[in-house]
Parts: C-alpha cells; structure tokens; sequence
C-alpha cells in the first residue's frame, strides 16, 4: 500500500498515476522481442527460475533453510545461524522478483502502479498458497490454474480476486499442503495400491 502511494505520487521519476511508459521492446542482434515473439523470452526466465530453485532447495543451504522455517533453535543448535539464511533468503527473494519485473517490462512495455496494488500482492500470495508452500512445482501449478482458470472463464479483475478468496478458503480447508500434497498424496496412493 505505501509503495503504491509513493509511486503513484513520484511525478516524473516513476509517471505518477500512468506509470514509466514507452519502454523499448528488448532487442537482440537486431531482433525485437515483443508480443508473441517474447514468449519464448518469459519461458526461458521460467526454466531458468525452476532449475535454479530446485537446485537451490535440494542443496546445503536450501535444507538450511528448512530448517530454519521448520524449527530455528534446533537449527541453531546444530551450528546454523538463522539471522544469516534469513537474509540470503531474503536477497534470492529479491532477485528473482526482479527477473519477474524485468520480465513482465518487456513484455508490456509499462510499468504501472497498480502492480503495488493490494489486489496483485493478494493474488501472487494465494497463487503460492493454493498451489503449495515450499514446493517448486506447486507454485508453477498455482500460478497456471490462478492465471489461466480466469481468463477461460472470462472472469473480470474483481470477481478474480473474490473467485481466488473462495479458493483460498477450500485449500485452507482441505489442502491445506496445496494442490502439489493432494497430486503427492493421489500417486502415493496409486503406488501402495500398485504395490499390493
């Protein structure tokens, strides 16, 4: 809400109200990367950032990580300095927000305001919940459904955000693991099944 403020009264360093506009497309070797032709770049991004977090998690510091979210005195305990991965943590976050921004710039050629907005802050934190915290392929599965279920639907922004609410409360309610435990808990079944 803040930053919202203060970039919609910035003036001329961030255009107020209207945003930054007129961005020119990315260009590489000549060739201008815009509307469809930048899909290939956003999918790139998308590889690059799931790779990068599964390698992350699975390795040293991501089991650091964990236990620092899962118990921070046990994982004090045993040598690892909570303060310290909360804040790498926090510059990775940051990071990959801002390949997020640079993406979605060249892609719109703007970069408006209303992405600070309460509305987008809720919806990419539901897209992490529904899809399943702490698990790299339910966020990307939270973020199709939560992306794409809307636009089928020809949904308008606010019946979004109130379409993502009741959502939110089903998962909360019976997934509370997201999406990624309940296809986890279906082919765990599937295999005990297969076993007997």
């Amino acid at each position: 809400m803040f930053m919202e403020v203060l970039v919609n009264q910035g003036g001329s360093l961030t255009g107020g109200g209207y945003g930054i506009q007129k961005i020119p497309p990315l260009a590489l070797a000549g060739f201008a990367f815009h509307g469809k032709s930048f899909y290939a770049v956003a999918l790139l991004a998308l590889a690059v950032t799931f790779l990068l977090l599964r390698n992350l998690l699975r390795s040293k510091f991501g089991r650091e990580v964990i236990a620092v979210r899962d118990n921070p005195d046990a994982a004090e305990a045993s040598g690892i300095n909570p303060p310290l991965i909360r804040l790498t943590v926090l510059v990775i976050a940051a990071g990959f927000a801002a390949l997020a921004g640079w993406v979605h710039t060249f892609y719109h050629l703007i970069i408006n305001p209303e992405l600070l907005s309460p509305e987008w802050t809720f919806i990419w934190f539901f897209m992490v919940l529904v899809g399943g915290i702490g698990d790299t392929f339910g966020v990307v599965l939270g973020t199709l459904l939560l992306t794409l279920v809307p636009e089928f639907l020809g949904f308008a922004a606010g019946q979004t955000v109130f379409g993502i609410g009741v959502l939110m409360i089903i998962v909360t309610l019976f997934a509370p693991q997201g999406l990624s435990g309940v296809i986890t808990r279906m082919l765990r079944g599937r295999a005990t099944n297969h076993a007997q």
